[in-house]
């Protein structure tokens, strides 16, 4: 008989079904149950052993007529039982029948012993595994909760050895890392090798990941434990499951993991979280879930980039990408293949020629000084087309319209003599903007810098990206003035890389400070024939450039040593000529100002003097 009663407990089947009482028995126990219940006598000695007996015995219809007339949450057993609820005993007895009958009843899965033990305390330590699946299906934040001893139900499971009960509470999201009043966790009191190994955090962890790259949800979920959610995948940087999850465009395994207990800001070798590698992927969804769920916007890798800095160099690797497939093309335009510069990087010309991504309503950065005379920001050729200033309004508006309709035309030609390969990177660089807009929307900031002292903007000024720069300046917490380790502002690098449209979008923005000429070596000059030189200096001569020795230090110059508290207002550099001149306000650490960087004859160079014009 017990080793019967054995083998039940540990494939938690049905004991065998007792002799039912008398009717007539049945009826004296209710109306005794319910006279005793009533005067506040609580269950006798006698109902106990009787309502013990009808449990084990499974008659629920014998157990249901004794406790009809009295509420289950009243009918607490006797000390003998360490005063028990019905549901403790049919738990323990793995009785399903009756925990499906009265749990609706109104039976509490919470109500606690004398030993603090609830229902699934009592059918975890007798093995019971259904009831133990039954009695989470209701309450499943029962899962961790502990007696007086601090033992949880896999803490008892694990003590009996009992493999199969382990593996279903780790499923069920059980947390092994609980300790009980001794200080041990459930792993602690586990001496079984295969249930120590289900506890295990590496605990399938090849099928984990193979349901991870597969997109087996169902695979995934069944595998899962509070245990390994957090599986560390050797051959790919110390990631998680967390981290590949987030880089597959399957928002559902992501959510899952998360659900399932997986630490959402983990970091790789790199120290690198899910959001950085979903930056990396371009994987919006992804990134939408981890924000939905708390992960941390602006948390810095090992080079302190942050998933909003990722995805702006991502756009940056595309758009480079798409540039090198569209030159590289055999149905390139020649005009586009011969507008490459010398440095073997496509010029503004070029770049304008072969961009995938058009602002749609974006500024056309004339919109703050520019309003003033909007035509000296407009290239010389576009004015002559126009013809005279004093056009009519509709005839300006008429051309406009044909100007529009010639750059569609020319945008879908250029479509369709895009290679597959230019098309993926086009796609690619769409997905990495976007994802810029998310994590901008989300609170992620702009201004903070790499290793290198770079933040989203200079690196847009250097790769010539307008839409990245327009989604960064419409934020409001953007610095545009902001410097790297060179001193370079974001202007400084779009006027150095001629980017063109950056330039335009940051010359309303900007200090008035930046926009200063050259080197300010006429400090005793008058300041309007100073302007006067300046001005007409610039529009007769080649500008000044690191190269080109005019108002500049020599390449190769440091500055002078000077007050370890002084500022770039107050270093001086040694020029050509061997005298002492102030740099201005607007240089870098170099000494030399966006002015100073611009091309010869470049577009840039044009900008940046009749916004210094219109800002005098």
């Amino acid at each position: 008989m017990a080793s019967q009663q054995q083998q039940q407990q540990q494939d938690g089947s049905q004991p065998r079904q007792q002799q039912a009482l008398p009717a007539a028995e049945v009826t004296e126990l209710a109306q005794t149950l319910e006279r005793d219940v009533t005067a506040g006598l609580g269950v006798s000695s006698e109902l106990s052993d009787a309502l013990v007996s009808l449990c084990q015995a499974g008659d629920v219809n014998q157990l249901m007529l004794i406790v009809s007339r009295v509420s289950l949450e009243q009918t607490v057993l006797t000390d003998d039982y360490d005063c028990a609820s019905i549901l403790h005993i049919a738990a323990a007895s793995g009785r399903q029948d009756i925990v499906h009958s009265i749990i609706p009843l109104g039976a509490r899965v919470h109500a606690q012993d004398n030993n603090g033990r609830i229902p699934l305390h009592a059918a975890a330590a007798h093995g019971r595994v259904q009831v133990v699946q039954d009695l989470l299906r209701p309450a499943p934040q029962t899962i961790d909760a502990q007696d007086n001893d601090g033992n949880t139900a896999l803490h008892l499971a694990a003590n009996n050895n009992d493999a199969q009960l382990c593996l279903k509470l780790m499923h069920a999201n059980a947390d092994p890392g609980v300790r009980n009043n001794k200080g041990k966790t459930a792993l602690d009191l586990a001496s079984d090798e295969h249930v120590i190994q289900v506890m295990s955090p590496q605990f399938n962890g090849p099928q984990l990941v193979d349901a991870v790259k597969t997109g087996s949800f169902c695979t995934l979920q069944s595998l899962l434990t509070r245990s390994n959610v957090n599986y560390t995948i050797p051959e790919q940087q110390l990631a998680s499951l967390l981290h590949l999850a987030a880089t597959l465009h399957n928002p559902s395994l992501v959510h899952l993991l998360i659900r399932s207990g997986a630490d959402i800001d983990r970091g790789d070798a790199q120290h690198m979280t899910p959001l950085h590698w979903a930056a990396a992927a371009c994987d919006i969804e992804a990134a939408h879930a981890l924000l939905t769920h708390g992960a941390t916007v602006d948390v810095c890798d090992a080079t302190l980039t942050t998933p909003l800095l990722k995805a702006v160099k991502c756009c940056c690797y595309y758009m480079l990408m798409y540039r090198k497939a569209t030159a590289a093309s055999p149905t390139t335009p020649p005009s586009a293949a011969s507008n490459a510069s010398p440095r073997g990087q496509p010029t503004t010309r070029a770049r304008a020629a072969t961009y995938p991504y058009r602002l749609q309503g974006s500024p056309s950065g004339v919109a703050g000084r520019s309003a003033v005379a909007p035509g000296i920001l407009q290239a010389p050729a576009t004015q002559h087309a126009e013809g005279s200033a004093t056009s009519p309004p509709h005839h300006h508006h008429h051309q406009q319209q044909q100007q529009q309709h010639h750059q569609q035309q020319q945008h879908h030609q250029q479509q369709q003599r895009e290679s597959p390969a230019a098309q993926q990177f086009a796609a690619k660089y769409r997905q990495a903007v976007e994802f810029v807009k998310l994590l901008l929307q989300c609170g992620a900031s702009p201004n903070i810098a790499d290793s290198k002292g770079n933040c989203a903007l200079h690196y847009t000024a250097i790769h010539c990206l307008p839409d990245v720069t327009h989604a960064l300046l419409m934020h409001p917490s953007t610095d545009v003035d902001i410097r790297n380790q060179d001193g370079n502002s974001p202007l400084h690098l779009a006027c150095q890389h001629d980017s063109e449209r950056v330039v335009e979008m940051l010359l309303p923005k900007v200090a008035d400070a930046l926009l200063c000429a050259w080197t300010d070596d006429l400090d005793d000059a008058d300041p309007a024939t100073e302007h006067q030189a300046q001005t007409d200096s610039a529009f007769t001569s080649a500008p000044p450039t690191p190269c080109s020795g005019h108002h500049t230090a020599k390449t190769g110059d440091a500055p002078e040593a000077t007050n370890s508290n002084s500022n770039v207002h107050e270093t001086t550099f040694a020029a050509v000529d061997g005298s002492k001149r102030k740099v201005s306000p607007a240089a870098n650490k170099f000494g030399f100002t966006p002015l100073d960087l611009c091309p010869p004859g470049s577009t840039c160079l044009t900008l940046l003097l009749a916004a210094r014009v219109l800002s005098l």
